[in-house]
């Protein structure tokens, strides 16, 4: 268990509680930089978003990781895309190997059953 905040979430998005973009929940990030090309002066939510996306992660497992709500990490991912740290993959665009690969169906099917 993680140690409980002492900042109110909507402080860390500067108060705002809509994105530039209104980036949907199955989006993919993906980190642009590795996480020592981050400034030491970012904030630690930069930096964590960061390490967490050097491989692509949705906003909503992003949120869950970062224990922030999806409208706070939504904001954020939102500036760092912005600013050309991550970037933020269509979930629209379809990868026909993913519905034709039969061991990623079975991986996904043991994790539905293991819940």
């Amino acid at each position: 268990m993680s140690q409980p905040r002492f900042v109110r979430p909507y402080v860390l998005s500067g108060g705002r509680t809509a994105a530039a973009s209104d980036l949907p929940l199955e989006a993919h990030i993906v980190a642009s930089v590795p996480p020592e090309q981050v400034g030491r002066g970012a904030p630690p939510e930069t930096h964590k978003i960061v390490a967490r996306a050097q491989r692509p992660v949705s906003l909503a497992e992003l949120a869950a990781r970062l224990e922030l709500p999806v409208g706070v990490t939504r904001v954020l991912v939102g500036d760092l895309a912005t600013a050309g740290v991550v970037s933020v993959a269509d979930p629209n665009e379809v990868n026909v190997d993913a519905h034709t690969n039969v061991d990623l169906l079975e991986r996904l099917l043991d994790g539905i059953r293991a819940l």
